[in-house]
């Protein structure tokens, strides 16, 4: 789970900008928040608002910018990232470092991870990890990139190695400064893994398989997922008629492979046909699928007795008809829909960071998507929104609210919690007012005579 996330010095964010996932001392809706440490609660949901272009899209950048830095090397940022992403109003802040933090549980254990650069030039800065053990924080590493460090410059006690781990750490660590990465990336490459799960491991991996970040145009991983099984297709397909979708089932129709014309380059076709054949006879089965999907259409991929390749299509099958839908046929809300399912489908820890959660949707539809998303035990969820009727405290809690405003091209993030507002308020009317700020504010070419 999510805790805080700190960054300063980030697009339109100036000032140190700090979104907790904490707990407040509210009474209602206690069943949205989790206990981890006896005094500490952390809600399983928030809501960003803000007008457009105020920042709430530089929030979740600012979440992709530092996770895809912690698990790239510094060759993929340079083609995948902007370098100067610092704030640029100010021209003095192209020359101060831009720092990212997170607290985050992991396996029942609270951690602290964190780096600084500069980015106008480049530079990594700064890198750390700490561990919280009894309300004590325990050094794991913090370097000094400007320095040269070594093996003595590493709390190595706090690891939990046996001696011959260390040695072999110690080969490793005096190898760090050559890389091209963040400490925390460079040491968990497969060649520097050991069988142990220590923390810079479990630290690596909260990035790696737990924070999932989903763009406006994105899709959550394990929404695709379900259709390789039968049975998790027919749960979709009643959690899409359950919306009002007008699916009732959903079937797959076996085609040739010079069926699929919307993707050109054949090569790509022969090369996931052969990883499927190759896969099912290295693993003696046939029940291995690959799932294929495009703009227009899904794909499903497995082999027969004979290991020869089946593709099937899938289609939507409307109420009232037998007529066959491909995906190109479906709404831009119900391909929403299928986008993001596995937040409600997963049954595993996850913290899902959405972009626009309400895009394509009805506000009734974004409003019982939301209400069934905090039923999951399993998730935490944030999203960024424009949907009013989430402003709700029947609905919500005040700490899982949050708003974005911009002043003299700076934006600032701010909770309802900070307005102590009461539990019998009409929140909704109050915001679309202006009382909480972070609402457009118009202009006029033409002005009244």
């Amino acid at each position: 789970m999510l805790i805080n996330f700190r960054f300063e010095n980030f697009l339109s964010y100036k000032n140190l900008t700090d979104f907790s996932m904490i707990a407040s001392k509210v009474r209602s809706h206690r069943k949205y928040t989790r206990n981890i440490d006896g005094n500490l609660s952390i809600l399983n949901f928030s809501a960003i608002y803000g007008a457009n272009a105020s920042g709430k899209s530089n929030f979740i950048s600012a979440l992709n910018f530092a996770k895809t830095f912690i698990l790239s090397t510094r060759k993929e940022l340079r083609q995948n990232l902007l370098k100067d992403s610092y704030f640029k109003a100010d021209e003095e802040f192209k020359l101060k470092d831009t720092k990212f933090e997170f607290d985050f549980l992991f396996l029942e254990t609270i951690y602290t991870y964190g780096f600084s650069i500069n980015l106008y030039n480049f530079e990594l800065k700064e890198e750390w990890l700490y561990r919280q053990t009894e309300g004590e924080d325990i050094e794991i590493f913090n370097l000094d990139y400007s320095k040269n460090f070594t093996i003595d410059d590493f709390p190595i006690e706090n690891w939990n190695l046996s001696e011959e781990d260390i040695i072999r750490f110690d080969i490793y660590i005096s190898d760090a400064r050559k890389s091209n990465s963040l400490f925390l990336q460079y040491i968990n490459a497969p060649e520097r893994k050991i069988d142990t799960p220590i923390d810079v491991y479990n630290a690596y991996d909260w990035f790696m398989n737990t924070l999932e970040l989903v763009s406006a145009e994105g899709r959550v991983a394990q929404s695709e997922e379900v259709f390789l099984r039968q049975e998790d297709t027919r749960r979709l397909s009643d959690f899409l008629h359950s919306f009002d979708t007008g699916i009732n089932s959903i079937e797959r129709e076996k085609i040739r492979k010079t069926d699929i014309d919307e993707i050109p380059d054949i090569r790509v076709l022969d090369s996931i046909i052969d990883r499927v054949i190759e896969v099912n006879k290295k693993e003696d089965t046939r029940e291995i699928a690959s799932l294929v999907r495009t703009e227009e259409n899904i794909y499903f991929f497995s082999v027969n007795e004979e290991y020869d390749i089946i593709i099937e299509r899938l289609y939507f099958i409307h109420d009232g008809t037998n007529a066959k839908f491909a995906l190109r046929s479906e709404s831009d809300g119900t391909r929403r829909l299928i986008d993001i399912y596995g937040v409600l489908n997963t049954v595993e820890n996850k913290v899902f960071v959405i972009d626009e959660i309400d895009r394509s949707f009805h506000p009734n539809l974004t409003y019982e998507f939301i209400k069934r998303a905090l039923e999951n035990k399993y998730i935490q969820l944030i999203v960024t929104t424009h949907e009013d009727r989430l402003l709700d405290l029947s609905l919500l809690r005040r700490d899982q609210i949050w708003f974005v405003d911009k002043e003299d091209n700076i934006s600032y993030l701010y909770s309802l919690e900070q307005y102590k507002v009461r539990f019998d308020k009409d929140i909704m009317k109050e915001y679309l007012n202006g009382k909480y700020g972070s609402i457009p504010n118009f202009s006029y070419l033409i002005e009244e005579g």
